[in-house]
């Protein structure tokens, strides 16, 4: 086990990491830097973070962190192969890369502040994980996001390219609470948005833009402002 404790500051690890031991962030943050492996069941308690903070960090088979706390993802890349699949309570990605064949899962919450998801995995969000993208520019390259709950967009530029595509599942609804673009970036084939549940434009009285492709069988709202359908569909 190799725990960080006590403080509630940051310590780093700027080395390489691997072996099939444990990781726990009891206080705190605790920074990795270097790259490496992770394996098996790590912790975060409630209020501390576990941050990858840099190089390339790869699951090994299926990967959990366990606990009330944050699992973050900024500067870094979380590249993770199919079949595996990482189960994160609390997942925030600032920037950096979540890349791979494999699936991500969050299980407390996610919330999406930038950075690129790319891949031809999937993120799934269950239906009871609520899901928040905020701030800046969030690139979907090639992956699927699937989201099962309810989702709420309240800043930043959605930019899918190489065929990316966003499911909303039936009895989910995906929230676009500012003026806000869902924006083609292009690539071997345009981002597809499969709607099944609910899509609704709300709360601010301007113009969002949806220039991806949109299809099924579910419910668009205009609740406020100016809905602009661009892609076809």
């Amino acid at each position: 086990t190799l725990r960080r404790s006590t403080t509630t500051g940051t310590a780093y690890l700027d080395w390489g990491l691997t072996g099939p031991g444990r990781l726990e962030t009891l206080t705190g943050t605790f920074q990795l830097r270097g790259g490496g492996t992770l394996t098996g069941t790590d912790s975060v308690a409630a209020g501390a973070t576990m941050l990858l903070s840099g190089g390339t960090w790869t699951p090994s088979g299926n990967y959990r962190v366990a606990g009330l706390g944050t699992f973050q993802l900024t500067n870094a890349t979380l590249a993770i192969t199919a079949p595996d699949t990482v189960f994160a309570g609390t997942f925030l990605q600032t920037t950096g890369t979540l890349t791979g064949t494999g699936t991500l899962i969050p299980r407390i919450g996610f919330t999406w502040q930038g950075g690129t998801q790319s891949g031809s995995g999937k993120t799934f969000v269950p239906d009871t994980v609520p899901l928040l993208l905020t701030t800046n520019t969030h690139v979907l390259d090639t992956r699927t996001l699937d989201v099962a709950g309810t989702a709420a967009w309240t800043g930043g530029t959605l930019s899918g390219s190489n065929g990316a595509s966003l499911l909303i599942e039936a009895g989910a609804l995906f929230d676009i609470q500012s003026d806000l673009q869902f924006a083609n970036g292009g690539g071997s084939s345009a981002p597809t948005l499969t709607n099944l549940g609910t899509l609704r434009r709300s709360t601010t009285t301007g113009t969002a833009y949806l220039d991806w492709g949109l299809t099924g069988p579910g419910r668009l709202e205009t609740i406020s402002g100016t809905f602009q359908l661009r892609g076809g569909g």
